[in-house]
């Protein structure tokens, strides 16, 4: 009978745990919802949400065309206007049209409501409630969203990046000088071998004057040195053809100079002063350290 008794008093317990527990987040949720009205969250996440897409704009015009009027020739400002004023009406309408099918409701219940619930106590978000409807709280909420990151600071952040990527890549080009070199060569010989399907050979020519054949039509940017800094050597006779790096002495060997169709494994060079050289679509020789 003794632990019947005892079974009932842990289940009621349990119970009144449960329910609790459920009333705290019932009174959370209601919390959370006061204070989303004060600050008012619609409003908020419309203009985050157009700083993030103007953000977005400003990072791909970055790479792709001018951002400033400043940075346009002047005999062309007029056309950039007329495309910028193109542009932010039909983001204007994008974001209208993008606006009048949001669910603000369920926004807020499955984006906002869970981060609330889970970072304040009710206690912090009635005083973040008490605070937000003081005019310091009023005016607070409504810069928040200048907070986030805008054009000013897209180009900066822009900047920045560009410049740790430079970095890393500079690193990475100390530390594995040949995986740049050996992507530029394949990159050179894609070209090539794009430009025979359309022409039926190889030129018989200078480096120098394979880059007038190749680009822009077949690479966008012809990679002319290696790693090290020295210009690449080409090698051609109609059917076959070799691209070459001179390595880190910077010295061509004498062979590399030469087609040799007779070769027929790739050799591994252990030293990083040997030549690497691409021939007829594949590495003929390359540094060890590559193949690891």
């Amino acid at each position: 009978m003794q632990a019947v008794k005892r079974a009932l008093f842990l289940l009621l317990a349990l119970f009144i745990a449960s329910a609790a527990v459920a009333d705290e987040r019932s009174e959370k949720r209601q919390l959370v919802s006061e204070l989303l009205e004060v600050i008012d969250a619609k409003a908020l996440m419309q203009t985050s949400f157009s700083g993030f897409l103007t953000t977005l704009t400003v990072a791909f015009n970055e790479g792709n065309a001018p951002s400033r009027p400043e940075d346009v020739p002047e005999e062309y400002r007029a056309d950039w206007e007329e495309m910028r004023r193109t542009e932010e009406k039909k983001m204007s309408e994008f974001k209208e049209r993008l606006f009048a099918r949001v669910d603000y409701a369920k926004y807020f219940d499955e984006v906002y409501v869970p981060i609330f619930e889970k970072q304040f106590t009710t206690d912090e978000l009635r005083q973040l409630i008490a605070f937000f409807k003081t005019k310091h709280g009023q005016k607070f909420a409504r810069v928040l969203p200048e907070l986030s990151i805008g054009p000013e600071g897209a180009r900066i952040l822009t900047d920045a990046g560009n410049s740790a990527d430079k970095e890393l890549k500079r690193e990475e080009a100390a530390k594995h000088p040949w995986r740049a070199t050996m992507s530029d060569m394949r990159s050179l010989a894609t070209a090539v071998e794009a430009r025979a399907t359309d022409v039926n050979g190889y030129p018989n020519v200078s480096f120098e004057e394979l880059e007038a054949l190749i680009a822009p039509t077949y690479i966008k940017d012809v990679p002319k040195v290696d790693s090290w800094g020295t210009p690449f050597l080409y090698v051609g006779d109609g059917k076959h053809y070799r691209f070459v790096s001179a390595g880190a002495d910077k010295r061509f060997e004498w062979s590399a100079r030469h087609l040799d169709l007779s070769i027929t494994e790739p050799k591994l060079s252990e030293s990083l002063d040997a030549d690497i050289i691409f021939q007829d679509g594949y590495f003929i020789q390359s540094p060890k350290a590559a193949s690891k």
